[in-house]
């Protein structure tokens, strides 16, 4: 909700300086969090990060897609949803 109605630049934006962190780092963040978690941790699946550390991370956001970022993460949590389901199917036999 904190990100509705933002443009792109606002979504940029570092909360202090000399912080790195923006909204949009948080979103791309939060995308590679539900990635680690759900797939590598609760599925043992070999996954990677969207945005590896080698190449800024999800913070380093000077160039980011807010479109790009906000579908990942959707998609991510959609995934993060299904493994979910998966697991309680599996576990309630």
């Amino acid at each position: 909700m904190a990100c509705a109605g933002l443009t792109s630049d606002q979504l940029r934006e570092r909360a202090l300086t000399p912080s790195g962190l923006s909204l949009l780092g948080l979103v791309r963040h939060m995308a590679d969090v539900e990635r680690t978690w759900f797939r590598s941790v609760l599925n043992g699946e070999n996954s990677s990060a969207h945005w590896p550390r080698s190449d800024g991370g999800a913070f380093d956001v000077d160039t980011a897609d807010p479109v790009e970022a906000f579908e990942t993460w959707h998609e991510e949590c959609a995934r993060s949803r299904d493994i979910v389901d998966a697991a309680c199917h599996t576990s309630s036999r």
